[in-house]
This record gives C-alpha cells, sequence and structure tokens, in this order.
C-alpha cells in the first residue's frame, strides 16, 4: 500500500509541474541562491514611455521590448492610447511569480512580441504595489495579462504562462477587433 502512495504522490508532482498553475497571491517570495528574498526593481512608476513603432532604426526586424519600455501608471497610459489611438496591454504581476518572471524572459524580450506590441501602450502592474487596481480589475492569479480598449474596457484577457504563442493570438486578435 505505501508503493502506491508513493506512486500517487509522485504523479501529482509530476501533473503539478507540467500542468504550470497561475500564481496564488498567498505564494512566498522567490529566494535567491543564497535565501534571501528577491526584492522588488526600482521604477519611476509615472512614465509614458511604450513600445510605439517596435521597429529597428534601420527600418527592419522589430527591436527587443526592454523594461523601461512598460509603464507601472495605468492613468498614463491609458491617457496615451487615447491620444494615439493605442490599445493597452497590462501585465498583471509579482516579483515572487515564478511564471510572471518566465514572461519577462523568455516571451516580452522577442521580435516576435516586439511585433506584437506595436499598436500598445505596454503597462506592468505589481498587484503587491497597487492590490486597489488589482483588484479594481478581478485578479485572482497571475501572471494575468489584460488588452484594455483606450477606455480602460477589458478586450481579452490571459491567466497563467502558456508561452508567446497564446500571448501573441491574444494581441493580434485584439488589434483585429
Amino acid at each position: 500500500m505505501r508503493i502506491w502512495n508513493a506512486v500517487f504522490i509522485a504523479a501529482l508532482l509530476v501533473a503539478a509541474a507540467f500542468i504550470g498553475p497561475a500564481c496564488s497571491k498567498n505564494e512566498e517570495p522567490a529566494a535567491d541562491a543564497n535565501g534571501a528574498a528577491s526584492e522588488p526593481p526600482d521604477d519611476a512608476g509615472g512614465s509614458t514611455t511604450n513600445a510605439s513603432s517596435g521597429a529597428s532604426a534601420d527600418g527592419g526586424s522589430p527591436t527587443v521590448i526592454a523594461e523601461k519600455d512598460w509603464v507601472t501608471n495605468l492613468d498614463n497610459a491609458l491617457q496615451t492610447a487615447k491620444t494615439e489611438g493605442k490599445l493597452v496591454l497590462v501585465d498583471f504581476t509579482a516579483t515572487w511569480c515564478a511564471p510572471c518572471q518566465k514572461y519577462v524572459k523568455e516571451v516580452f524580450p522577442t521580435p516576435e512580441f516586439a511585433s506584437a506590441a506595436e499598436g500598445y501602450v505596454l503597462v506592468k502592474i505589481d498587484i503587491d504595489e497597487q492590490p486597489d487596481l488589482a483588484k479594481e480589475f478581478k485578479v485572482d492569479g497571475i501572471p494575468d495579462i489584460k488588452v484594455l480598449d483606450a477606455n480602460g474596457n477589458v478586450v481579452d484577457t490571459l491567466v497563467g504562462f502558456g508561452g508567446a504563442e497564446p500571448l501573441i493570438a491574444m494581441m493580434q486578435k485584439a488589434k483585429g477587433a
């Protein structure tokens, strides 16, 4: 009987690793190799830089989206979106969320994402720093990435980490709507 219990537990662990659920607010912060919790990056919070063109200076393929291309003030982003006729991509995230960090490392720096981000104002909302905003948008698990129109209405939502393809497909679909 003990062997079957061990097999069942191992199967559950393997299944959990493949499902890759979204982070919940109750998870502990990620620790570095020394066991220290990671600190959130410094951020000005009110900048209005965005991925307006995504094209390289020489007119070739899109450039990579950098951390500086994301803003943290949704009101400013919505105003920019209205002025420039863009959509808003909001990444509800946290520094301690491993799937959120996978987007930062594996998806956002790609030329494919940069190309899809053309016509978007990019907003990163840390749910620990702006919990009221996360509550307003009914964020229960992260990563929670939402496409908003310039009036702040939710057009589409993607929860959890699924890699680049579902995110880019959502962004392209929203631009066509």
